[in-house]
Protein backbone atom coordinates (compact mmCIF):
# COMPACT_ATOMS: atom_id res chain seq x y z
CA UNK A 1 0.00 0.00 0.00
CA UNK A 2 2.77 2.24 0.84
CA UNK A 3 4.99 1.24 -2.06
CA UNK A 4 1.87 1.83 -4.23
CA UNK A 5 0.69 5.13 -2.63
CA UNK A 6 4.46 6.38 -3.18
CA UNK A 7 4.90 5.73 -6.86
CA UNK A 8 1.65 7.84 -7.47
CA UNK A 9 2.90 10.36 -5.31
CA UNK A 10 6.07 10.93 -6.92
CA UNK A 11 5.02 10.81 -10.29
CA UNK A 12 2.23 12.90 -9.40
CA UNK A 13 4.46 15.78 -8.08
CA UNK A 14 7.98 15.36 -9.91
CA UNK A 15 6.13 13.50 -13.33
CA UNK A 16 8.88 12.56 -15.75
CA UNK A 17 11.26 15.61 -15.98
CA UNK A 18 14.06 13.51 -14.35
CA UNK A 19 13.84 10.95 -17.16
CA UNK A 20 13.53 13.66 -19.96
CA UNK A 21 16.55 15.46 -18.65
CA UNK A 22 18.75 12.41 -18.15
CA UNK A 23 17.94 11.35 -21.31
CA UNK A 24 19.03 14.51 -23.41
CA UNK A 25 22.29 14.30 -21.53
CA UNK A 26 23.22 11.12 -21.97
CA UNK A 27 22.31 10.90 -25.56
CA UNK A 28 24.17 14.16 -25.70
CA UNK A 29 27.21 12.26 -25.02
CA UNK A 30 26.66 9.82 -26.72
CA UNK A 31 26.43 11.30 -29.75
CA UNK A 32 29.29 13.45 -28.99
CA UNK A 33 31.95 10.49 -28.41
CA UNK A 34 30.92 7.73 -30.44
CA UNK A 35 32.82 6.16 -33.34
CA UNK A 36 30.09 5.17 -35.86
CA UNK A 37 26.27 5.19 -36.25
CA UNK A 38 25.95 1.81 -35.08
CA UNK A 39 26.10 1.24 -31.57
CA UNK A 40 25.65 -1.27 -28.53
CA UNK A 41 24.66 0.11 -25.33
CA UNK A 42 24.24 -1.65 -22.33
CA UNK A 43 22.24 -0.07 -19.41
CA UNK A 44 23.41 -1.95 -16.66
CA UNK A 45 20.91 -2.00 -13.34
CA UNK A 46 18.39 -0.31 -15.42
CA UNK A 47 15.32 -1.11 -12.75
CA UNK A 48 11.85 -1.88 -13.62
CA UNK A 49 10.68 1.46 -15.35
CA UNK A 50 13.41 2.13 -18.02
CA UNK A 51 11.88 5.83 -18.77
CA UNK A 52 15.79 6.86 -19.42
CA UNK A 53 16.96 4.65 -21.76
CA UNK A 54 14.08 4.06 -23.75
CA UNK A 55 13.49 8.07 -24.40
CA UNK A 56 17.79 7.88 -25.07
CA UNK A 57 17.13 5.30 -27.56
CA UNK A 58 14.35 7.62 -29.21
CA UNK A 59 16.78 10.53 -29.51
CA UNK A 60 19.57 8.47 -30.57
CA UNK A 61 17.06 6.85 -33.53
CA UNK A 62 16.08 10.63 -34.40
CA UNK A 63 19.86 11.36 -35.35
CA UNK A 64 20.28 8.33 -37.13
CA UNK A 65 21.97 6.27 -35.36
CA UNK A 66 21.02 2.47 -34.73
CA UNK A 67 21.44 1.58 -30.96
CA UNK A 68 20.97 -1.54 -30.01
CA UNK A 69 19.76 -1.60 -26.66
CA UNK A 70 20.62 -4.46 -24.02
CA UNK A 71 19.19 -3.58 -19.97
CA UNK A 72 20.41 -5.78 -17.33
CA UNK A 73 19.22 -6.24 -13.76
CA UNK A 74 18.28 -8.85 -11.13
CA UNK A 75 15.11 -9.80 -13.07
CA UNK A 76 13.19 -12.81 -12.66
CA UNK A 77 12.03 -14.94 -15.44
CA UNK A 78 8.29 -13.62 -15.01
CA UNK A 79 9.32 -9.85 -14.52
CA UNK A 80 12.06 -10.65 -18.20
CA UNK A 81 9.13 -11.68 -20.06
CA UNK A 82 6.86 -9.19 -18.91
CA UNK A 83 9.59 -6.50 -20.02
CA UNK A 84 10.54 -8.01 -23.11
CA UNK A 85 7.46 -8.29 -24.50
CA UNK A 86 6.48 -4.47 -23.26
CA UNK A 87 9.33 -3.07 -24.75
CA UNK A 88 10.35 -5.10 -28.22
CA UNK A 89 13.24 -3.31 -29.40
CA UNK A 90 15.17 -3.79 -26.14
CA UNK A 91 16.69 -6.83 -24.66
CA UNK A 92 16.46 -7.19 -21.20
CA UNK A 93 18.35 -10.11 -19.58
CA UNK A 94 19.74 -11.29 -16.26
CA UNK A 95 23.25 -9.63 -14.42
CA UNK A 96 25.16 -12.78 -15.18
CA UNK A 97 24.90 -12.48 -18.91
CA UNK A 98 27.07 -9.56 -19.24
CA UNK A 99 30.09 -11.87 -19.86
CA UNK A 100 32.06 -11.99 -23.03
CA UNK A 101 29.97 -9.39 -24.36
CA UNK A 102 31.60 -5.82 -26.40
CA UNK A 103 29.72 -2.55 -26.07
CA UNK A 104 30.39 0.73 -27.20
CA UNK A 105 29.06 2.66 -24.00
CA UNK A 106 27.89 0.97 -20.56
CA UNK A 107 25.55 3.09 -18.64
CA UNK A 108 25.43 3.32 -14.61
CA UNK A 109 23.02 4.75 -13.71
CA UNK A 110 22.20 5.55 -9.86
CA UNK A 111 23.48 1.71 -9.03
CA UNK A 112 26.99 2.55 -7.60
CA UNK A 113 25.61 3.91 -4.16
CA UNK A 114 22.75 1.40 -3.77
CA UNK A 115 25.87 -1.39 -4.15
CA UNK A 116 27.00 0.07 -0.96
CA UNK A 117 29.50 2.66 -0.96
CA UNK A 118 31.42 0.96 1.89
CA UNK A 119 31.70 -2.14 -0.41
CA UNK A 120 34.37 -0.75 -2.58
CA UNK A 121 36.43 -3.22 -3.22
CA UNK A 122 33.02 -4.98 -4.34
CA UNK A 123 32.64 -1.57 -6.75
CA UNK A 124 36.38 -2.37 -8.00
CA UNK A 125 35.71 -5.39 -9.20
CA UNK A 126 32.36 -4.64 -11.11
CA UNK A 127 33.86 -1.48 -12.77
CA UNK A 128 37.04 -3.06 -13.64
CA UNK A 129 34.91 -5.92 -15.59
CA UNK A 130 32.52 -3.47 -16.99
CA UNK A 131 35.42 -1.32 -18.51
CA UNK A 132 36.88 -4.29 -19.88
CA UNK A 133 33.83 -4.99 -22.42
CA UNK A 134 33.44 -1.17 -23.46
CA UNK A 135 34.84 1.79 -24.77
CA UNK A 136 32.90 3.93 -22.59
CA UNK A 137 31.39 4.13 -19.33
CA UNK A 138 28.94 6.77 -18.56
CA UNK A 139 28.61 6.80 -14.90
CA UNK A 140 25.34 9.08 -12.97
CA UNK A 141 25.43 9.49 -9.33
CA UNK A 142 25.40 11.28 -6.34
CA UNK A 143 27.86 13.74 -4.22
CA UNK A 144 26.98 14.06 -0.46
CA UNK A 145 29.05 16.91 1.26
CA UNK A 146 28.16 15.86 4.86
CA UNK A 147 25.87 14.51 7.24
CA UNK A 148 22.96 17.52 5.65
CA UNK A 149 23.03 16.89 2.15
CA UNK A 150 23.44 12.53 3.62
CA UNK A 151 20.21 13.28 5.25
CA UNK A 152 18.66 14.55 2.14
CA UNK A 153 19.73 12.16 -0.35
CA UNK A 154 18.50 9.19 1.82
CA UNK A 155 15.39 11.27 1.42
CA UNK A 156 15.28 11.48 -2.59
CA UNK A 157 15.92 7.63 -2.60
CA UNK A 158 13.74 6.66 -0.19
CA UNK A 159 10.34 8.53 -2.15
CA UNK A 160 12.00 7.30 -5.26
CA UNK A 161 13.26 3.86 -4.67
CA UNK A 162 11.60 2.47 -1.64
CA UNK A 163 8.91 1.59 -3.93
CA UNK A 164 10.76 -0.82 -6.10
CA UNK A 165 12.27 -2.82 -3.06
CA UNK A 166 15.43 -0.98 -3.81
CA UNK A 167 17.72 -0.74 -0.35
CA UNK A 168 18.23 3.00 0.58
CA UNK A 169 22.43 3.84 0.80
CA UNK A 170 23.57 4.78 4.12
CA UNK A 171 26.45 7.07 2.58
CA UNK A 172 27.10 8.43 -0.81
CA UNK A 173 30.14 9.06 -2.97
CA UNK A 174 32.32 12.21 -2.53
CA UNK A 175 34.19 14.15 -5.06
CA UNK A 176 37.56 12.59 -3.23
CA UNK A 177 36.58 9.12 -2.74
CA UNK A 178 35.29 9.01 -6.36
CA UNK A 179 38.20 10.58 -7.65
CA UNK A 180 40.55 7.91 -5.63
CA UNK A 181 38.54 4.78 -6.77
CA UNK A 182 38.59 5.66 -10.79
CA UNK A 183 42.04 6.41 -10.11
CA UNK A 184 43.06 2.75 -8.70
CA UNK A 185 41.23 1.61 -11.66
CA UNK A 186 43.25 3.78 -14.18
CA UNK A 187 39.66 4.94 -15.66
CA UNK A 188 40.40 8.57 -17.31
CA UNK A 189 37.26 11.26 -17.17
CA UNK A 190 36.67 12.57 -20.89
CA UNK A 191 33.52 14.36 -19.82
CA UNK A 192 32.25 15.87 -16.57
CA UNK A 193 28.52 17.43 -16.63
CA UNK A 194 28.55 19.21 -12.82
CA UNK A 195 25.61 20.02 -11.38
CA UNK A 196 23.13 18.40 -13.38
CA UNK A 197 19.50 20.28 -13.14
CA UNK A 198 17.00 17.61 -13.48
CA UNK A 199 13.68 18.93 -11.94
CA UNK A 200 12.20 22.29 -11.01
CA UNK A 201 13.96 24.62 -8.62
CA UNK A 202 10.50 24.54 -6.60
CA UNK A 203 11.39 21.18 -5.78
CA UNK A 204 13.34 21.35 -2.96
CA UNK A 205 15.43 19.06 -2.33
CA UNK A 206 15.34 17.00 -5.19
CA UNK A 207 16.26 20.29 -7.66
CA UNK A 208 19.94 20.49 -5.66
CA UNK A 209 22.02 20.70 -8.48
CA UNK A 210 25.23 19.92 -6.63
CA UNK A 211 24.16 16.53 -5.60
CA UNK A 212 24.13 15.31 -9.38
CA UNK A 213 27.23 14.58 -11.44
CA UNK A 214 27.44 12.77 -15.19
CA UNK A 215 30.87 11.53 -15.70
CA UNK A 216 32.07 9.80 -18.84
CA UNK A 217 35.12 7.44 -18.61
CA UNK A 218 37.46 5.48 -20.53
CA UNK A 219 40.03 3.53 -20.25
Amino acid sequence: MIKKFLHSFRYFLLGNLREVRLSKHFSEIIIKYKSSNNLNILDYGSGFHPSVIVYTSKILNENEIVANISCMDFYNEEELEKLNKLYRHINFSHLTNVENKKFDFIIISDVLHHIGIDKIEEIKILLAKLSKLTDFVLIKDHFEYGFVSRTLLRFMDFIGNYKDGVSIPKSYFNKKSLSSLMNDLELEKVHDVKKVSLYKNIYFPFSLKKFQFIHLYKR
